[in-house]
């Protein structure tokens, strides 16, 4: 009788626990500004990179746009290879969860074009979140 009665005591007791270990963290969102870029040369494959200065962003990005400033900003830029197909990319969302950066992007591809172009999402982080992990991940089937 006693284990009977234990057991219907622990069976809630579990439920509890099992749903407050499956309760997912809030996100925060993180403020970014685009930076309007052109590509100096064709990745090959897609490519991601952190730039912390000036100097490294320049040898490989031509600033068309928002200038970034490197002593409150880094920035973050993920290039598309060459294609003929009109394709835009852009970031849906940069958050923070335990000291990670979690940042989400989408390519959209339209219709073929006469020429080439090398499609880039570029976004400039303050540079408080400099020491967080950084993840990025392509979300173009979920959201666009």
């Amino acid at each position: 009788m006693f284990k009977k009665i234990t057991k219907y005591m622990l069976l809630p007791i579990f439920a509890l626990l099992f749903s407050a270990c499956a309760v997912e963290e809030q996100y925060i969102d993180v403020p970014f500004i685009e930076v309007n870029c052109s590509s100096l040369s064709d990745p090959g494959k897609i490519s991601q990179n952190i730039f912390y200065t000036k100097n490294s962003f320049d040898k490989m990005f031509k600033v068309s746009g928002t200038p970034v400033d490197f002593s409150t900003h880094f920035v973050v830029a993920i290039t598309h290879p060459a294609t003929q197909k009109e394709t835009t990319m852009k970031v849906t969302k940069v958050l923070n969860k335990e000291q990670g950066l979690y940042i989400k992007y989408a390519v959209k591809y339209g219709k073929e074009q006469a020429q080439k172009e090398l499609p880039n999402a570029v976004i400039a982080l303050e540079r408080q979140y400099i020491d967080c992990e950084i993840a990025i991940f392509d979300v173009s089937d979920l959201e666009y």
